[in-house]
């Protein structure tokens, strides 16, 4: 392997995976051989999109981008998630904006929402922390705390057809944000206020709860 080579191995910061067609039971054997290796760097999940024909720009789309963004931060631990392409003219799922170069019109898919309940609120210097959810597997649940230790960011993506009620316990928090994705919204802050006992979730959404410690 490379990282046997000394001369290849003092010029390797990070290691990188691509996320395309990978199970959890993949990931799980990643992590696996990852934390085996003697040498510890952070691994980058560098290159991901849908990988189908045709242009999926509904949750359908948003969903699996976020339950493979939750998984590779979950499961792999990856400290950074790039997805393949930005803007695309083609006939095919790999894009979070598509333009359509007769007309000039472009068209916003919700999956580009989906990416920002994470990237918008979970920025460089965040850690994730331990969450325990509940026995929900149609509920997708993860945590970071600030680096001033001010702010807990709690991404949960809600993969069922039915609405979904959370709380929040094991902090002590004033007052928070919720934003969502989902049919109606497109990483909308639907609520900001005082702490609440429950927090609804939407069928078939991704929702960022941004709580402030006291």
């Amino acid at each position: 392997m490379l990282i046997a080579e000394k001369e290849v191995r003092n010029y390797m910061d990070h290691f990188a995976v691509h996320s395309y067609w990978s199970s959890d039971l993949d990931k799980k054997l990643s992590a696996d051989y990852f934390n085996s290796v003697n040498i510890k760097l952070p691994l980058h999940m560098t290159e991901w999109c849908q990988m189908e024909s045709g242009r999926d720009i509904g949750m359908n789309g948003a969903l699996k981008l976020a339950k493979t963004l939750h998984e590779d931060l979950t499961i792999l631990s990856v400290s950074s998630w790039q997805h393949w392409l930005a803007v695309s003219c083609y006939d095919y799922n790999d894009g979070l904006i598509y333009v359509d170069k007769n007309t000039h019109k472009y068209y916003v898919a919700k999956r580009l929402w989906a990416f920002g309940n994470w990237s918008r609120y979970v920025r460089p210097g965040y850690i994730r922390i331990d969450t325990q959810g509940n026995a929900d597997t149609n509920l997708l649940i993860s945590s970071f705390i600030s680096p001033d230790s001010k702010k807990i960011v709690t991404v949960i993506v809600n993969q069922d057809n039915e609405r979904k009620e959370i709380k929040l316990s094991g902090i002590s928090y004033k007052t928070a944000e919720v934003i969502e994705t989902s049919e109606k919204n497109s990483l909308k802050s639907i609520y900001k206020g005082a702490k609440k006992d429950f927090y609804r979730l939407t069928p078939y959404s991704i929702t960022t709860i941004v709580t402030y410690l006291y």
